[in-house]
């Protein structure tokens, strides 16, 4: 029995077509899914008396006894024919051919990509979180750790390096919110929209909707069949997720190189070199690097696919399914790969203190000093800081080898105003210049303090927010046994 075929069709499908549009070597993802749709919709539709609790019982036996055990072939197309080809190989097709009724491949393919992408977002978010939980546990270390800003990677303030990685913490922590704003999109049910037009049974969509786990239903059919927006909404966030993951790994290759010496990765995340026995290269992080490339060009492309595609269901969908796969996996590994790398380093707090001091990193703070007590403009003030190092400059001195009496002195005679070099110490000590800034968000430590009380309260929120999503999927998954244990036992 050829079900890909039906009596429409006569002969087989082209070999070479056959494998060309078939999708079962990429819905190895959904197996599990498709099996609990089936159980879903056979609850459903003995609820309704569509078909007789008889049948209905049957079916969920059979379906429970071919649970792990679907053979995937190309020439039955995909894994919606191959559960129904291993249902009828249990049961003659008066009461095995009942399991379709009211139900298309393409209600059902929409229901089980958005089951299997919310188990993926699950993961992720948890991934997420502990990435989060690595990069806090690190800032809480280096509170009062010096270390230099930079703009356009030229040394620019002192900082401490827990306001830095904050930063970082901040961006996943957005990351976070989208992915979970994207999962309340992602979990509503298509399920009985049918082939596009419904369904001419009494199928409750909202029950199969609540035994399946989604929060509501893809109301129009049409658009429930048709719609990928989900797919694309979730690989843009992990887009963008992923610019945050390559610019934290492009810090950690940028920091470790034995130039800057800001930190010792894990051995575990490095390798060496075939020739070079001095190498320390650091895989992991250039690898998620080069990941990130590889989630743009599955977005562009599912984009690509989808945007000219008139309604409703296409066969190009299926080509999106493993861009959204291979997004997912992506992303995981190198979110899992970047926890390990935050966690497992050591930074060199006496090199980040030594580059925090040297040079001229307090300028703008000395500039403010001139405004506040000297009462200078603030382009005045700029004028006469920047003339005061490029004087030094000239002399291969920083501002803390030429001392506070040095540039008080040339301050002074650039701005015709006594200053005091007492003065001026805070405003040139790269530790005591931070206790300067007053701003919400800024990086003095005690405003860093702060901020990690509240990332931690808001760390523990998020955490408790994914553990009651998987536990209402637990729970639905509990009532759909339940429901499939009355109808055998009746």
């Amino acid at each position: 029995m050829k079900l890909a075929r039906g009596r429409r069709l006569t002969g087989d499908l082209d070999k070479l077509v056959a494998e060309f549009t078939s999708s079962i070597f990429h819905d190895v993802f959904i197996v599990d899914e498709v099996v609990d749709i089936n159980l879903a919709h056979v609850v459903a539709l003995a609820k309704s008396q569509v078909i007789s609790k008889q049948d209905a019982a049957q079916i969920a036996k059979a379906l429970l006894e071919v649970r792990g055990k679907i053979e995937l072939s190309p020439e039955l197309e995909d894994v919606h024919l191959a559960v129904e080809q291993a249902v009828l190989s249990k049961l003659p097709i008066d009461v095995g051919g009942k399991m379709h009724t009211g139900k298309s491949r393409n209600d059902q393919v929409a229901a089980a990509l958005r089951m299997r992408l919310r188990r993926f977002i699950l993961e992720l978010l948890k991934a997420t979180l502990n990435l989060r939980d690595a990069l806090l546990t690190q800032a809480e270390r280096h509170v009062e750790t010096l270390m230099p800003g930079f703009t356009h990677f030229q040394p620019a303030q002192p900082v401490t390096l827990a306001h830095h990685l904050l930063a970082h913490h901040d961006a996943f922590a957005r990351d976070f919110k989208r992915l979970l704003n994207a999962y309340s999109r992602v979990n509503q049910s298509p399920l009985g929209a049918a082939a596009l037009a419904g369904a001419d049974y009494p199928i409750d969509r909202n029950l199969t909707a609540k035994l399946l786990g989604f929060d509501g239903l893809v109301e129009n059919s049409m658009d429930a069949v048709s719609s990928r927006d989900f797919a694309l909404e979730v690989m843009g966030c992990l887009s963008i997720l992923m610019v945050h993951a390559s610019k934290l790994a492009e810090e950690f290759i940028l920091w470790s190189n034995p130039n800057l010496g800001y930190v010792e990765i894990p051995d575990a995340h490095a390798s060496t070199s075939s020739i070079m026995p001095q190498k320390k290269n650091p895989v992991s992080a250039e690898v998620v690097r080069a990941r990130c490339s590889h989630v743009f060009g599955y977005f562009s492309a599912a984009c690509s696919i989808l945007k000219a595609l008139p309604l409703s269901y296409n066969l190009d969908f299926q080509e999106v399914t493993p861009l959204l796969w291979e997004s997912c996996i992506s992303s995981l590994q190198s979110i899992k790969v970047l926890e390990g790398l935050v966690r497992g380093s050591v930074f060199k707090v006496g090199r980040l203190r030594e580059d925090a001091e040297a040079d001229y990193l307090t300028a703008t703070t000395l500039a403010n000093f001139l405004v506040r007590e000297v009462r200078l403009s603030f382009r005045q003030a700029h004028f006469a800081v920047g003339e005061v190092v490029r004087k030094l400059l000239e002399r291969g001195v920083s501002f803390r080898e030429a001392g506070a009496k040095e540039v008080a002195r040339l301050l002074a005679e650039i701005t015709q105003r006594k200053i005091s070099p007492s003065a001026l110490e805070q405003a040139l000590s790269a530790r005591k210049s931070l206790d300067l800034y007053r701003t919400k968000g800024s990086s003095s430590p005690r405003e860093v303090s702060r901020m990690l009380k509240t990332r931690r309260i808001q760390l523990d929120g998020d955490s408790k927010t994914v553990s009651d999503l998987e536990e209402k999927l637990k729970q639905a998954e509990k009532e759909l046994k339940r429901l499939i244990e009355e109808l055998l036992s009746s």
